[in-house]
């Protein structure tokens, strides 16, 4: 089975959106599916996703949200007015819970399992499943894992959640701050409904020739 174009989310690591704009420029038809973190929203104002869905690009906004559900189901309702494809909390069961029920009919919540960042790797993975049975049962679209994980997020609960995986490099790429990481290859392999991928295209020469070989590398070509 070949991944769809949305399997790959670049992410726009900047805080300025004249920056995240020629990114997305320079990337033209070559990617479909971007990530607006706190940084850029906040420092635009949210004027990023704006600026995404003129150029016609599917947003995932990842502002790990997490607090009480009454503050959470106001937030997600403010949001509604971006209606982000993807939309990120760090939450437990009763914030999921208010989420899914605020949430724009658009936007598929997906709750942050443990960060990939983390290195306790003997820990990560019962926590991950911990997490991401307590997403599905409070009727969360789906999770953010890395790589390492997906699998046996897929083994224990099936193909219908969304699995989105960060910490993706390709081989011979620094690491910089992430620390369990897979290559785009081994994400599609184990089963992730998505990639993010930031620094490794985005600090590229040429951008699009960095996109072309992420979906060799995909396809085993």
């Amino acid at each position: 089975m070949n991944p769809s174009d949305e399997f790959l989310i670049v992410a726009l690591d900047t805080n300025a959106l004249n920056e995240a704009e020629s990114l997305v420029k320079r990337l033209g038809d070559s990617a479909h599916f971007y990530k607006v973190g706190m940084e850029l929203f906040f420092a635009t104002r949210g004027e990023a996703v704006a600026m995404l869905r003129d150029y016609g690009k599917k947003v995932f906004l990842d502002l790990k949200l997490n607090d009480i559900p009454a503050t959470i189901s106001k937030a997600v309702k403010a949001l509604q007015i971006y209606a982000p494809e993807l939309l990120t909390l760090f939450a437990g069961p009763s914030a999921i819970a208010a989420a899914e029920e605020a949430k724009h009919p658009n936007t598929k919540i997906i709750n942050v399992t443990v960060l990939t960042s983390d290195t306790d790797s003997n820990m990560v993975l019962p926590a991950v499943l911990e997490r991401a049975s307590l997403t599905i049962s409070s009727g969360g679209d789906g999770v953010v894992c890395s790589g390492l994980e997906t699998k046996a997020i897929r083994d224990t609960f099936g193909k219908d959640l969304i699995v989105v995986n960060p910490g993706i490099r390709m081989p011979g790429d620094s690491a910089n701050d992430q620390s369990r990481i897979v290559t785009p290859r081994d994400a599609f392999a184990a089963g992730a409904s998505h990639i993010v991928m930031g620094r490794s295209i985005t600090s590229a020469a040429d951008l699009r020739e960095k996109i072309a070989a992420i979906w060799r590398q995909i396809r085993g070509e």
